[in-house]
């Protein structure tokens, strides 16, 4: 946070402070990772083509910061939202404001793409390498976590890394944040949320959104996730009628696949990387139970096989 001061008299809309979000130094996991996932790139992306229309409250940009020689950005310049409060309106809440982006973005994917680049193709097939690379060393950190079906499942799942990431690439795609949770949802001065941290934007399904949210904010016993696919369909059908063509079937084979996505590859990232370098120490251990809690819930081996014949 940086404090601005100015001489003469000022415009009342000229900031008095501003955040300077910049890239983490050094060569670590999380940083590197980041790196390989193009997620500064994404967010630098999501805030030079901001646009007014856009559907969701976000912080305002102010500008880029570059290298020296000009030749790479290394930083945004934001609006100081003040002390963060996490946002503590309904989930469904949440949910209306990602289907409102995600019917705005609807099928836009080829008008837009390389503007802001990434969708679930990106780095394909180094993911999939990435995630049977890493399987061996999840299992022996975490057997003792899982059951025998999950261990069985989280092997499946990383096999077919490359099918998955080719099925959520099909259309319909639309514009998606990425790592919807509420951590990442500031709650303003009037009680809305404001939508930060875009470093994990691409162009996908929608349900991945919703996914993300659902394994990261709640326990499979305290949830129903058939009550929150029955509201994202309501929401994005009444934010956008022309997406009504979306049914109840495709949701259902949509969500499941996103759940073997960037959940359980974020499951391999994080829970093989030395505990000193997490950020949150609980996390790890927290989003792994609850994602294959969740996952035993989809009918996913079926689907999984299915991804073979299409």
């Amino acid at each position: 946070r940086v404090k601005l001061y100015y001489s003469g008299d000022v415009a009342p809309q000229y900031p008095l402070s501003i955040v300077v979000k910049v890239e983490c130094g050094g060569d670590h996991n999380l940083t590197n990772m980041a790196r390989q996932l193009d997620l500064y790139e994404r967010e630098y992306n999501f805030y030079a083509g901001l646009q007014p229309d856009f559907p969701l409250s976000t912080p305002k940009s102010y500008g880029m910061l570059f290298t020296k020689d000009f030749s790479k950005r290394e930083g945004v310049i934001l609006e100081d939202l003040g002390d963060f409060v996490m946002y503590t309106g309904s989930e469904r809440s949440i949910i209306q404001n990602c289907a409102n982006l995600h019917a705005k973005y609807w099928g836009k994917e080829r008008l837009l793409h390389a503007k802001l680049c990434n969708d679930n193709m990106a780095l394909y097939p180094r993911l999939g390498t990435f995630m049977r690379s890493h399987y061996e060393a999840f299992v022996m950190r975490w057997s003792s976590h899982l059951r025998q079906k999950d261990v069985e499942l989280a092997l499946k799942i990383a096999d077919r890394f490359e099918l998955i990431q080719d099925y959520l690439s099909r259309p319909p795609l639309t514009l998606c944040h990425g790592d919807v949770k509420r951590p990442n949802i500031h709650m303003d001065l009037n009680g809305m949320p404001v939508f930060i941290d875009w470093q994990h934007m691409m162009w996908g399904k929608g349900v991945q959104d919703i996914v993300f949210l659902l394994i990261e904010s709640s326990d499979v016993d305290s949830v129903d996730s058939g009550e929150w696919k029955t509201m994202y369909m309501e929401c994005l059908h009444a934010s956008d009628p022309c997406t009504t063509i979306y049914t109840k079937e495709q949701l259902d084979k949509d969500w499941a696949v996103a759940m073997c996505f960037y959940p359980v590859f974020v499951c391999f990232w994080l829970g093989t990387i030395p505990d000193q370098e997490h950020i949150d120490n609980t996390f790890a251990q927290r989003f792994i139970g609850r994602t294959f809690a969740h996952l035993s819930k989809v009918e996913v081996d079926q689907i999984l096989d299915s991804l073979d014949t299409n």
